[in-house]
């Protein structure tokens, strides 16, 4: 199915990229899904969680990006009241994660700076990564 699919990780960066891709969304008439990706350094620290770490640690990180997505859909649905919106939160590499759903996507977004703490680069290294490896397929436009 082609929509629009936007990168959510909780930064400002990441709200402006989700409200001008509800934009585009709605003017292009295709529906939007916000992504978060809990981070696959994540599954590693799992593996740690099962010889003593508390699960309420991986629980809260969870939590963080379910939060990260109401906080982008509200907005969202605010402006655009009628757009078809889903949410999705997986656990993974955010960058695997993005160039499979490139595969199908209309359209991917992301903020021009993210959470990483590099705020000289111009684009993150998710973007970046996307740029070298998602989907470059020329898509004819109605």
């Amino acid at each position: 199915m082609q929509r629009i699919v936007v990168g959510v990780d909780g930064s400002i960066s990441a709200l402006n990229a989700a409200s001008w891709a509800a934009n585009e969304a709605a003017f292009r008439r295709l529906p939007l899904h916000l992504l978060h990706a809990v981070n696959a350094a994540l599954s590693a620290a799992a593996y740690i969680g099962r010889f003593g770490a508390p699960t309420s640690f991986f629980e809260a990180i969870e939590a963080d990006g379910r939060r990260h997505l109401a906080e982008a859909e509200a907005a969202v649905r605010q402006a655009h009241p009628g757009l078809e919106v889903d949410v999705d939160l997986q656990r993974g590499d955010p960058i695997p994660i993005l160039i499979n759903l490139s595969q199908t996507a209309r359209l991917l977004v992301l903020g021009s700076r993210g959470l990483g703490g590099f705020s000289g680069i111009l684009a993150g290294s998710t973007a970046v990564a996307l740029v070298a490896h998602g989907s470059h397929r020329a898509r004819r436009t109605a």
